[in-house]
């Protein structure tokens, strides 16, 4: 009696089927609590477990069955409103003297909570290495842009002091015009990398 009340204290399912056919004998009463479904229908053999598996796992839960499986299972279940969640239970198997599988012996219970939990920390941990690979591409970009800035301002103050040079044909004016209209363009471009670069470096 102590154990029994142990058992149906418990936030998991415990049960116990015979070997072959997978008829539930026991029950604990917390199902309908913790997985929404009465017991009643399982242990009469108006309804199979198998059938409240998600269609999508049914076969190689069925074939675990079939197979007697001994250990932990996770698979995705129905609930009574439609809604996919997570069941894992826990195995024993019980054999007779020749050794054949008789019973199993187990507990389930809903892990879609604790998996929705890792789903989000999994996500959460993804956002900060893109961010981290985020932030390497902004300090590349600035570093760059900053080295880029020295040799546009070395371009610049060459083409200026070209544009004091006497003789200077119109067409080399136009082409020094040029040039430094290229230099102008080219520090708006790094000076957008450098604000990226600060940018990424204070969030």
């Amino acid at each position: 009696m102590l154990y029994r009340r142990l058992i149906e204290s418990q936030d998991a399912v415990f049960w116990e089927d015979q070997i072959p056919g997978h008829r539930p004998v026991y029950l604990s009463p917390q199902m309908p609590r913790l997985l929404g479904y009465e017991r009643q229908p399982f242990l009469e053999g108006r309804r199979e477990w198998i059938d409240i598996v998600h269609p999508d796992d049914r076969a190689w839960v069925l074939r675990a069955f079939d197979e007697a499986h001994e250990g932990e299972l996770e698979y995705r279940y129905l609930r009574p409103d439609g809604s996919v969640a997570w069941l894992r239970e826990h195995a024993v198997v019980i054999r007779n003297e020749e050794g054949t599988p008789v019973r199993r012996i187990g507990l389930a219970f809903d892990v879609t909570a604790l998996r929705e939990a890792d789903g989000e920390r999994r996500a959460f941990r993804e956002r900060v290495s893109e961010l981290a690979r985020l932030e390497s591409v902004a300090r590349m970009a600035a570093t760059t842009a900053h080295d880029f800035t020295n040799i546009l301002i070395g371009i610049d103050v060459f083409a200026r002091s070209l544009e004091h040079e006497s003789g200077l044909s119109e067409r080399g004016r136009a082409d020094i015009a040029r040039i430094r209209e290229a230099v102008r363009s080219g520090r708006e471009v790094t000076d957008t990398l450098v604000a990226l670069g600060q940018r990424r470096a204070e969030t």
